[in-house]
């Protein structure tokens, strides 16, 4: 008894497939990472990077405990930016932003 595997296509057409629910998160981080760093002081922007999103939050990994906290201190001008510049961000409210543990 063989079974072949299903082309990708297929997995990708799946009304609500796991492999779709990924891509489509990463492809909106990807987007909402490119937005970020277009917003950022150039010493942050190859220092941070976008973790997650939810309704009203996002979610930064910041390279160390330093870098953490000078984009600490840029969220209150960075917030109305990123609200402007995205549609998944209009309803943010907080951003984490959390030390990458290596």
């Amino acid at each position: 008894m063989s079974t072949s595997p299903a082309p990708l296509k297929k997995l990708f057409d799946t009304e609500n497939s796991a492999l779709q629910y990924i891509y489509v998160k990463v492809r909106q981080l990807q987007q909402l990472n490119e937005v970020l760093v277009a917003c950022l002081e150039p010493k942050l922007r190859n220092r941070c990077v976008v973790a997650n999103f939810y309704t009203e939050k996002l979610v930064i990994l910041a390279e160390n405990a330093a870098i953490a906290t000078q984009f600490r201190f840029c969220i209150p001008e960075l917030l109305p930016a990123l609200k402007r510049k995205h549609p998944l961000l209009r309803e943010i409210k907080i951003i984490e932003c959390k030390v990458l543990v290596s």
